[in-house]
């Protein structure tokens, strides 16, 4: 499988400030808040913004829950692969995705078979994170500036590079989905 598939999207602009009005009002701690990952009520999102349900229903995508990613620090996010059942979901940019860049690896199999990798994040999810492992052992095989949504492989090892010219905090929302999107990314 790919590691990602771009979406079109007419209205990512009207998702973009929705969401930003969204998380101001209701999740303001956001933005200096510790942690990539972010839970938020769903139906409250949807109900009061529903640009982005609209869209999701545009493409056949039926949204089970939104979370969004904040990098907040001039850092990479580390090398890691989420946490399982979902193969694929969907990534939307929301602010400051320039100059960031998604990047996928190929880890070889004795680094992804070492329990030492296996890591419980703060929902009690088991997850890989390779934080410590020599990116000169692992292959690049994808990189993605996030300027549209992408259908996003979150079981291939992948990182977030932050460049030099990047704006900071960097928001991306990621949709789960009860329909498997997986189909997109062969």
């Amino acid at each position: 499988m790919k590691p990602y598939q771009i979406l079109d999207c007419d209205c990512l602009e009207t998702i973009q400030n929705e969401t930003v009005q969204f998380v101001t009002q209701h999740y303001n701690d956001i933005w200096t808040r510790p942690g990539l990952w972010h839970k938020i009520d769903t139906r409250k999102y949807i109900a009061q913004k529903p640009q982005v349900l609209q869209w999701c229903k545009s493409q056949g995508l039926k949204i089970r829950e939104i979370s969004f990613t904040v990098v907040t620090q001039k850092q990479d996010v580390g090398l890691h692969i989420d946490e399982p059942p979902i193969t694929a979901k969907i990534n939307i940019p929301i602010r400051n995705t320039e100059h960031t860049f998604n990047r996928w690896y190929s880890v070889p199999d004795h680094i992804l078979q070492d329990p030492q990798y296996d890591h419980v994040n703060t929902f009690g999810k088991q997850y890989k994170d390779f934080l410590h492992v020599d990116l000169d052992q692992c292959k690049l095989i994808a990189e993605y500036e996030l300027h549209k949504p992408i259908v996003f492989n979150s079981q291939i090892a992948h990182s977030v590079h932050i460049g030099e010219q990047a704006q900071l905090p960097r928001l991306v929302m990621s949709c789960m989905l009860f329909n498997d999107v997986s189909e997109l990314l062969k």
